[in-house]
């Protein structure tokens, strides 16, 4: 009986293909998970204030990933507590290592806060935009960004399709800063905190065509018929002038 070297390689090509396959996966996981890292790492870098981020695919009542069991984070915790202990209720890097750790277990992420992030150490907005799906955007107390920076941010935030809910607050948030906002077609809820917002801002806000809720805040400009001129210039929309002194 003749035997080909088909027939006496088979077994071990077989063996060889059984083996890359877990590999290949597993270099997979291992790339997205670096890529996920370097993705977190990047809006951590594009603030001076890095550690108060938040993230839609966490549990509310954790703090944590949904994924991400319990047994598995608090070991870390108390390893990056103990690493970074000098830096506590300064840099609280214990805080923003641990964030990339938990970046490994987070899902889809479609939403993130910003809480408080002083000054702003890059383009902010472009960090964002590592994120394409992202639905809602949070920037609270963002009191040393400039009407430059808030400029630029609006900018970027224009360029996610899938934008749907913003929320901005800071002193030097302007009128004009969020005229680039202008024509965005999902983004239908709009949250403003600034001192300096006039009833002008209207012009932006009547080129958005799914808009439906607007609330404003901490602005004195908006007089009682500056909101109801508001209001009747755009029906389908709810106004929230409530923050308002």
């Amino acid at each position: 009986m003749n035997v080909y070297a088909g027939d006496v390689n088979a077994p071990k090509e077989k063996l060889i293909w059984w083996l890359a396959c877990p590999c290949i996966l597993l270099l997979i996981l291992i790339a997205l998970g670096i890529q996920r890292i370097v993705d977190v790492a990047a809006i951590q870098n594009s603030v001076s204030r890095n550690w108060e981020l938040g993230f839609d695919s966490d549990d509310p009542r954790t703090g944590r990933p949904r994924d991400l069991p319990a047994f598995v984070d608090e070991p870390v915790q108390h390893l990056f507590d103990w690493m970074f202990d000098s830096t506590v209720g300064t840099t609280n890097k214990q805080v923003v290592y641990d964030d990339l750790f938990r970046s490994l277990f987070r899902g889809p992420i479609h939403g993130i806060t910003i809480y408080e992030p002083h000054m702003p150490r890059g383009d902010v907005g472009a960090a964002l935009l590592r994120f394409p799906h992202l639905q809602q955007v949070w920037i609270g107390l963002a009191e040393q960004f400039t009407a430059s920076d808030w400029t630029l941010l609006c900018k970027r935030l224009r360029l996610l399709p899938e934008l749907q809910d913003v929320d901005l607050d800071g002193n030097n948030l302007t009128d004009t800063c969020i005229i680039p906002l202008s024509g965005h077609p999902r983004l239908r809820k709009i949250t403003i905190g600034g001192y300096q917002l006039t009833p002008m801002c209207l012009k932006t806000l009547s080129t958005l065509p799914s808009l439906t809720d607007v609330t404003i805040d901490q602005s004195s400009h908006f007089k009682p018929e500056d909101q109801k001129a508001m209001a009747a210039a755009l029906p389908a929309v709810t106004f929230d002038f409530s923050g308002c002194p």
